[in-house]
């Protein structure tokens, strides 16, 4: 049998998913990375995509993951980003919330300089476009 480690999904709201995996697959800038047991540790970011799991029964699962950092460490992947979500089990309204969230969160500061009030808004507002055409396809 295959060797598991640990993958621990954490957000600023909370662990997100938590559980022993076979392997997972994570888009880098690069492209895809799969990550086994025993991985030589690594610090790296990855962008928002599709991100594959390999179960404890060896199916490879799906999920939807926005963009952050993760860290392979002592058999422990950590994942952190503020979107998880198994593709089968996603919420479609969920996009509509986090605009609603990012728009509150936007209204309540205040920006001295106009061009990076301007780039965060749009940052954020690719973030969900983006997440959006992975849940569409």
């Amino acid at each position: 049998m295959a060797k598991l480690f640990k993958l621990k999904v954490s957000s600023p709201a909370g662990i997100l998913f938590e559980d022993e995996v076979l392997q997972v697959e994570i888009k880098t800038k690069t492209g895809y990375m799969a990550l086994l047991a025993d991985h030589t540790p690594i610090i790296s970011s990855f962008l928002p995509s599709i991100c594959y799991i390999r179960d404890l029964k060896n199916n490879r699962v799906s999920s939807i993951i926005n963009e952050g950092i993760f860290q392979f460490k002592s058999n422990t992947l950590t994942i952190f980003t503020n979107f998880f979500s198994f593709t089968d089990k996603i919420n479609p309204n969920i996009f509509d919330e986090m605009q609603q969230q990012i728009d509150k969160a936007i209204k309540s500061k205040s920006y001295n300089d106009e061009k990076i009030f301007e780039d965060l808004q749009f940052k954020l507002q690719e973030n969900i476009n983006k997440l959006k055409k992975l849940v569409d396809k």
